[in-house]
């Protein structure tokens, strides 16, 4: 679920970063979306990637 929604806000980002660092953002997030289990560490996620949004 994290990465199908986070390949979408991806979209958000420029080209060109998207080219060059898209397919390891992705990665980031599926291995996260993994490793982190529980409730706390979902919300942890969730709020890295929206703050990650606003940069």
């Amino acid at each position: 679920m994290f990465e199908r929604i986070y390949d979408l806000l991806l979209k958000l980002y420029p080209e060109h970063f998207r080219q060059t660092y898209g397919d390891e953002a992705l990665r980031l997030v599926r291995d996260r979306a993994r490793d982190e289990k529980g409730l706390l560490s979902g919300l942890r996620l969730w709020l890295d990637l929206l703050l990650d949004l606003r940069v």
